[in-house]
């Protein structure tokens, strides 16, 4: 095989890692949608991406993944910025409320957003407002 289609074997399998409809990255994800509390720490990749941030609470990365894990398709609007785009997909009321909790109901919360959001949006984002969740990113 030629160092070129290595490299390009390489980017395809590197693209396809983030891809929730690649075949292995959707597996994964559903593995994480159906696993229930610590089950979803048996993943390699959950603590590959808890290496990666520097993440040591379980229960916290738990939470984290197990909502990225609902999102199918990448793209660059956030999920506020998604929820927003049709009034109808988030009442106002609902989106205040869904700012102000924490813990079980917001996860609850963000699990429905995402569903509504056509399991849709930037899944850094996403990821890093859940890992730094204060008032700071409810205002942003």
């Amino acid at each position: 095989m030629t160092r070129g289609r290595e490299q390009r074997q390489d980017q395809e399998q590197e693209q396809h890692l983030g891809d929730g409809e690649a075949g292995h990255a959707h597996a994964l994800a559903t593995r994480l949608r159906h696993a229930r509390g610590a089950a979803a720490l048996a993943e390699g990749a959950v603590h590959d991406l808890a290496r990666k941030l520097d993440l040591r609470d379980g229960a916290r990365l738990i939470g984290i993944v197990t909502l990225l894990a609902g999102v199918r398709s990448l793209t660059p609007q956030t999920l506020a910025r998604r929820l927003g785009e049709v009034e109808s997909m988030l009442s106002s009321l609902r989106f205040q409320r869904l700012m102000r909790a924490e813990g079980k109901e917001l996860a609850i919360g963000l699990r429905r957003a995402v569903i509504l959001a056509d399991r849709q949006c930037n899944v850094a984002a996403l990821g890093a407002n859940l890992i730094f969740w204060s008032d700071r990113v409810r205002k942003t």
